[in-house]
């Protein structure tokens, strides 16, 4: 009589050495009890955590470019688990998917590994231009992540004035003293401000 034993993981794959595997010569002993053999497994119990996507960013605003120009943004893609995270499929969708375009080598992560995903938006159209990049992966919790994306075309770049502040509270000041207070000014436009 021969005893084989296979340790697996939860995956069904053959645990590593050196609890993976044991094979026994055994011999039947007429009176003997029904125990052919007995040993004892020490060591630590390690319970790799599952693949776990997670990505950098929620949303790509490209800003506002003079038709006809392209710009890049980059993704980077984590696997946050121990177990490999394989991606099945990164696609662009919406209505405007055509005037985005993306480029990846991301097949399988391994844990604690990125990826990046460079997308590109073309200004192709006036206006206002949305669509989601998508990627699928093995995540069991989340097989899906969507990330919004914008740009906006314009025939002639105009600067475009942004305040943070709507008022600016400088308390009492008593005479003789001053007080600074910072207001923030920001161009979102495509043109000098």
């Amino acid at each position: 009589l021969i005893l084989e034993m296979t340790n697996l993981r939860a995956d069904g794959s053959t645990a590593p050495a050196p609890v993976g595997e044991f094979v026994a010569d055994c011999e039947v002993v007429a009176g003997q009890d029904t125990t052919l053999h007995t040993f004892e497994v020490v060591g630590d119990v390690v319970v790799e955590d599952p693949a776990d996507i997670a990505v950098d960013t929620s949303a790509l605003n490209f800003g506002s470019m003079q038709l006809g120009q392209t710009a890049t943004r980059t993704v980077t893609i984590t696997n946050a688990g121990d177990l490999a995270l394989g991606i099945n499929s990164v696609s662009i969708a919406g209505a405007d998917a055509s005037a985005f375009t993306e480029t990846n080598s991301c097949t399988s992560i391994a844990g604690g590994s990125t990826c990046t995903v460079e997308v590109t938006y073309t200004a192709s159209e006036e206006g206002t231009q949305n669509a989601a990049l998508v990627i699928a992966s093995t995540d069991a919790d989340q097989p899906s992540v969507s990330i919004a994306m914008s740009g906006t075309g314009q025939v002639e770049l105009k600067p475009e004035i942004e305040v943070a502040q709507t008022t600016v509270d400088f308390g009492t000041i008593t005479a003789g003293e001053s007080k600074t207070e910072t207001i923030t000014i920001e161009n979102t436009g495509g043109a000098a401000l």
